[in-house]
Parts: structure tokens; C-alpha cells; sequence
């Protein structure tokens, strides 16, 4: 066995500070994750604060604060912010997922959501291993990520630029891609179980950011892994 995606990724757009979403999460769900990118010149806008420090935002699901997987904010470099946050054991069926940024802040553009669903994973103890990249240059990388056979790799980028512009992967296999509102994020994932970087870039568009979780296959589960074309690899925009 190993750590397979179940049920549809989700997709939603907003920028407004605060507001919440119906999701569907699958009854054998047992990891949340979900991506959010877009632009806003405001240091810690999307960092829930566990860790490293305020708690100057919040992303929940059934009232329930989900975990920074990696978070990059707006920087001195540019004011992108794209981050991947993650709950385990998530109550199944219609469920609300609820998000409220920093202060008063919207995001000036982009204010993209990905929300996918894993099953197999260790619970107790399910990332192994997290990595990303915020840069002003075409590309962004993971650096190397430490995987091991049944381990699944989501990855989330945001990229600057026109909303006809496509964010292209190295070492991923992408799951879904929208543009809005002057920008562009994309979900991709790995399950080749080795230790590997994963990159997006763009042939010219610069400011790129790169957050990528390797999700931990529960204990006693490693073994054959199914290829990410064998499995369901659906879209729905709600």
C-alpha cells in the first residue's frame, strides 16, 4: 500500500480577509491538505502562526485550525505568498473550511485555493519531510526532499503574471492549474519513493514560489506504489 489521493481536488477563488467555503472531504480521508497563493505586500498575511510565532491568521476546518506544512509570505523580494497547510483526521462529509487573514488585509491579486484529500498516510506522524523556495528569477525548487517508497509528495506553486500563463513542473506530475486575477498556482504531486527535487518554472515570467510536504505512508504500509496516472485524477470548481 501506499499514499494515494482520494475523492476530487477542489478548487475556489476569493480575496477577500475572511469568508468560508463548502467542501466535501471523502469518508476515507485521513490527511487535508490545502494550497493557497496570491500577492499582498503584508508580512505574515497567511502564517497561522504554529509555527514559528503570532497566530496572525487562521485556517480552519469544522472550526478545527489545520497546521503550516510551509508557508513563504511577502518578502523584501516580492509580495507573493503561497503556502500548503495540513489536517489529519479530518471530519468527513459536508464540512465548512473557514480562512481569516491577517488584520484587515485582502489579497491585491490572485486569492487561489486547492484543496485535496490523502488516504494511507501516518496519522501519528504524517510529514517526513517539507521544503520550497520564494524567488525573483523564472524558477523555484524543494531542494531535495527525503522520501521513502509509499511516500506521496504534494506540491503547491504560485507564480506572477498574465492569467494565460502556465506554471510548468520538473520531477512532478501535475493534478490541476488555474489562472486568476493576474496570477497562476498549480497542485502537483510525486510517488516515485526517492529522495528528489521538485521545481516549477516558466519560461519568462519571473516571481515564483515552491512549497512542497512529502506525506509519511503509515507504518507497515510501504510496499507497491500505484502510478499517478492509475489514479482518480478528477477536477471540480465550486
Amino acid at each position: 500500500m501506499a499514499v494515494t489521493r482520494t475523492g476530487s481536488i477542489e478548487y475556489f477563488e476569493s480575496v477577500a480577509n475572511s469568508g468560508n467555503h463548502s467542501i466535501t472531504v471523502p469518508s476515507d480521508a485521513e490527511i487535508v491538505i490545502v494550497g493557497v497563493g496570491g500577492n499582498r505586500d503584508v508580512v505574515n498575511f497567511l502564517d497561522l502562526g504554529n509555527p514559528p510565532d503570532d497566530n496572525t491568521a487562521s485556517l480552519t476546518i469544522n472550526s478545527v485550525q489545520m497546521k503550516v506544512g510551509r508557508c513563504e509570505d511577502s518578502t523584501s523580494l516580492t509580495n507573493e505568498c503561497c503556502g500548503i497547510f495540513y489536517l489529519v483526521n479530518p471530519a468527513t462529509g459536508s464540512q465548512t473550511l473557514a480562512y481569516d487573514w491577517s488584520g484587515s488585509n485582502v489579497f491585491t491579486a490572485g486569492g487561489q485555493f486547492y484543496v485535496a484529500y490523502y488516504k494511507g498516510v501516518d496519522t501519528a506522524d504524517p510529514i517526513r519531510d517539507r521544503g520550497g523556495e520564494h524567488t525573483d528569477d523564472t524558477d523555484a525548487t524543494t531542494g531535495t526532499l527525503t522520501v521513502s517508497t509509499g511516500d506521496m509528495i504534494v506540491a503547491v506553486a504560485e507564480m506572477y503574471g498574465a492569467d494565460t500563463d502556465v506554471i510548468q513542473w520538473t520531477n512532478a506530475t501535475e493534478a490541476d492549474q488555474d489562472q486568476y486575477n493576474g496570477r497562476t498556482m498549480a497542485i502537483a504531486e510525486n510517488n516515485n519513493g526517492v529522495n528528489v527535487a521538485i521545481t516549477s518554472y516558466h519560461a519568462t515570467q519571473v516571481y515564483h514560489i515552491v512549497n512542497a510536504l512529502v506525506l509519511k505512508v503509515a507504518a507497515g504500509e510501504e510496499g507497491s506504489v500505484v502510478p499517478l496516472f492509475l489514479q482518480e485524477r478528477r477536477r471540480k470548481v465550486v
